[in-house]
Formats: C-alpha cells, sequence, structure tokens
C-alpha cells in the first residue's frame, strides 16, 4: 500500500508541476511580457510603487508618419542605475500578435556610476502605441514617465 500512495502522490505532483506554467498569469520572464503591467511586475515585482516624474524626458512624435522608424529620445538627470523602456499598444489581446513588436519591453538598460542618460534610437509601430520609461535611481525608487504616440491614417500614402 505505501508503494501505491508513493505513486499516486508522485504522479499528482508531477502532473501540477507540469500544468502550473500553463494555468498562471504570472510572467517571470520581462522579455515575454505581452503587457506593461506583466514586465513591471516581472522586472520589479507586485509591490513597487512608481512616481511619475517630469524628470524622466521623452521626446516622441505626437503623430508617427513613419511607422517604420518613429524616433524615440529619452533624457534624465536622475543618478540612476536601470533604464527600461516599455510599449503598449492599443490591440486587443486576439491582435497583438499582428504589432511589429508583440512584447512590451523595448529595451533595458545598465547605467554606469556618473553616466547621462541621454538615449536615441528608433521603433517600428503598427498601432497607437504608448511608450513608458521607467527609470530605477540608485536609491531603489522608480521614476516613470510616458508619451502617446499615434499612428497616422494616411501612412503608407503618396
Amino acid at each position: 500500500m505505501k508503494r501505491r500512495k508513493f505513486i499516486t502522490i508522485a504522479f499528482s505532483s508531477s502532473l501540477i508541476w507540469a500544468i502550473n506554467p500553463l494555468l498562471a498569469n504570472d510572467v517571470t520572464d520581462p522579455w515575454k511580457a505581452t503587457s506593461v503591467e506583466e514586465a513591471i511586475t516581472a522586472l520589479f515585482g507586485k509591490d513597487i510603487q512608481l512616481i511619475k516624474s517630469d524628470k524622466v524626458k521623452i521626446k516622441a512624435p505626437k503623430i508617427a508618419e513613419n511607422a517604420s522608424s518613429v524616433p524615440i529620445d529619452i533624457k534624465s538627470d536622475i543618478e540612476a542605475k536601470r533604464v527600461v523602456i516599455l510599449q503598449s499598444s492599443n490591440l486587443s489581446e486576439q491582435h497583438v500578435s499582428l504589432c511589429a513588436n508583440p512584447f512590451s519591453i523595448i529595451g533595458i538598460f545598465t547605467v554606469p556610476k556618473d553616466s547621462l542618460i541621454e538615449y536615441g534610437f528608433r521603433i517600428k509601430i503598427a498601432s497607437n502605441t504608448t511608450i513608458t520609461v521607467l527609470i530605477e535611481d540608485t536609491k531603489g525608487n522608480i521614476y516613470m514617465n510616458n508619451s502617446f504616440i499615434e499612428l497616422s491614417i494616411c501612412e503608407g500614402e503618396g
């Protein structure tokens, strides 16, 4: 009887172990997160406080004329140890696979001590997008700001 009990427990626990990732909504790998909230939770945990700040400056066009090359500039004078850049599209979950980038994280930068935060890059978008920038300072505070980019209706014409 002990052997049967052992086999039953072993089988049950292996079944739970195999099915658990399919049932869980928690994303542990931030690079696989499909929403900004999932990415933030995977990077910083659930119990974080984001501080909305104008010290995080984002320069992005309000209307993207060329969706395949949208310029984004980020600047800040915060003494930071990490910068996280995220995007969220306004597509429904069933259309997220049509995005130019279906995952939320655009980039994560480790900032060396006494370095300036002055980043410029281009992204590709497939719909209206909100860019969110998180800056973790050396004390562990997380500052954020975001910018909405609207995709031009006339994009591609002409």
